[in-house]
């Protein structure tokens, strides 16, 4: 009996000592404590503007505030909500200048108050970093200017009011630049912060923690500490008092299973699934990513230019199959705008999707047989992407069940998204993931290959005047019902936690950034 009776010894000792980890952690809900997050490579620099990485998403939006925030009700229902801003922007001049009232008492954790020139200088240096996020706000008067280096302002950011409102006339109308105000990388950061990307450090934070970085060479990291009194709209409460990197050179998930990091978002191998997703539910999640993961069958090019045949090899694909190769991590949803994103209706979706409740490959034959493109050589293009790759080898055995003569190609994205590019028929069928840089629909679809110009003109029409959720549900179910596009799900990534944290009161999962740090708490 000595050995259980040492065992509990230690059990009660762990929980006299308020939640104190091994490595000198500490703290519950009521007072606090500190987390430690794992990440494979030392973090010396924390900027909103060159944020990628999902841990480093998350560390920004604890640290820096945005103007926006998307906001999800009722149904999953997706409106703009102001954070930094006082109210929604007011839209002047037929919707070429938007007028923007910051909120008041807001302070960077230097002390400075928020004023319009930081909002225009964090604009500013996204738009110099290039790349999609710059082009998000393309329609600002002055951006080229400032894109190409030849000007560090741009023309149409005009502070007013002493620096409480901000006007930003813009070249065009456009009903999506708000969205991408309220993306964590454009968290607001000062006007005096360097233009070009930092090299260590972070900027002065705007939201419920600063920053400060610890440690040098592998030891380095970045600790989010919490900012009494900080009150801003859809950021925080901040339970925490301290959020710390800590660079692991082991196995992630295995210091998360025996709580010697409490975050750890790294793949497990393929053995540890099921029981991750069984034994240990209560601290495992499947995180949505923002991602959507789908085929496209090219109607321009042979055999897919006849509606039926599209139809068809929709219908014939076994779905629960698919998400199973994918690991678990697509969710096979019918639904091609993702949770968070505006018009995203999950299953209601399914209505225009070509699928049955089982599959139905001796109907799909039939279909190809009377279109006369049995035996039709088929090369499946796919991105170079460990979730997709095994769904795409499925696709292709599918086509080949059905009679095609089908080939995998499997490329890196990049190279698929030039294949994507342009008017020409330049690849006949492909299985890729579109990351959206903005969580609106509109740059969903335009990520998307869209292949008619009435799409094209509406998807145009509707980024000048803005458009309902019906609106950009009519686009995608047009699409989907052609057969252009067939949706696989949501791409989602996975997420341990150590026994430390309260999942239950307290585990926030934004749907399209991942775990909110800032609400956060210990049991």
């Amino acid at each position: 009996m000595r050995r259980p009776l040492a065992v509990l010894a230690a059990v009660v000792a762990v929980a006299a000592s308020g939640c104190a980890g091994a490595d000198g952690r500490r703290g519950s809900a009521l007072r606090g404590g500190s987390v430690e997050v794992a990440v494979t490579a030392p973090l010396r620099v924390l900027d909103p503007a060159r944020a990628r990485t999902p841990t480093e998403i998350a560390l920004v939006r604890g640290a820096y505030a945005t103007l926006y925030r998307r906001k999800v009700g009722q149904g999953g229902r997706v409106r703009l909500a102001p954070a930094l801003a006082a109210g929604l922007p007011e839209s002047r001049a037929g919707g070429r200048v938007l007028v923007v009232r910051l909120r008041d008492g807001v302070r960077f954790s230097d002390g400075r108050p928020l004023r319009a020139a930081d909002v225009a200088r964090t604009i500013a240096r996204i738009v110099r970093g290039g790349g999609g996020r710059a082009r998000a706000f393309a329609a600002i008067r002055g951006w080229r200017s400032v894109a190409s280096g030849r000007a560090e302002r741009m023309a149409g950011l005009v502070s007013r009011d002493k620096g409480r409102l901000l006007e930003i006339h813009l070249a065009r109308p456009d009903a999506t630049l708000p969205w991408a105000l309220a993306e964590p990388w454009s968290g607001v950061v000062p006007a005096t912060t360097p233009l070009a990307p930092l090299a260590r450090g972070a900027p002065p934070a705007s939201g419920p923690y600063r920053v400060r970085f610890t440690g040098v060479g592998p030891r380095a990291g970045a600790v989010l500490v919490r900012r009494h009194g900080m009150r801003v709209p859809g950021f925080g409460p901040a339970f925490l008092d301290r959020i710390e990197t800590v660079t692991v050179t082991g196995d992630p998930v295995s210091l998360a299973l025996r709580n010697r990091v409490d975050l750890a978002s790294a793949v497990p191998a393929r053995g540890r699934l099921p029981i991750l997703r069984s034994t240990y539910s209560g601290r495992y999640r499947d995180v949505q990513t923002g991602a959507i993961a789908y085929i496209f069958l090219d109607p321009r090019s042979w055999p897919f230019g006849d509606r039926r045949v599209r139809r068809a090899i929709a219908a014939a694909l076994d779905y629960d199959k698919l998400l199973r190769l994918a690991l678990g991590f697509v969710d096979a949803s019918c639904d091609l705008l993702p949770a968070g994103v505006l018009g995203h209706r999950g299953d209601a979706a399914c209505s225009a999707a070509a699928r049955a409740d089982e599959p139905r490959p001796d109907d799909a034959q039939r279909v190809l047989a009377d279109a006369g493109v049995t035996a039709a050589r088929v090369t499946v293009a796919a991105a170079a992407d460990w979730r997709i790759v095994p769904v795409a080898r499925e696709y292709v055995r599918t086509l080949r069940g059905l009679g095609l003569d089908a080939r995998l190609r499997v490329v890196p994205a990049p190279v698929l998204g030039r294949l994507f590019a342009g008017r020409t028929p330049r690849l006949q069928t492909a299985v890729a993931v579109a990351r959206p840089v903005v969580a609106h629909p509109y740059y969903l679809l335009r990520e998307l290959p869209t292949v008619d110009r009435a799409t094209r003109r509406e998807l145009a029409r509707l980024r000048r005047h803005g458009g309902s959720e019906e609106d950009w549900q009519r686009l995608v179910d047009r699409a989907v019902e052609e057969g252009w596009l067939v949706p696989l799900g949501a791409v989602r990534r996975p997420l341990l936690l150590s026994q430390r944290i309260d999942t239950a009161s307290c585990l926030a999962l934004d749907p399209l950034d991942g775990v909110d740090l800032a609400r956060l708490c210990l049991r």
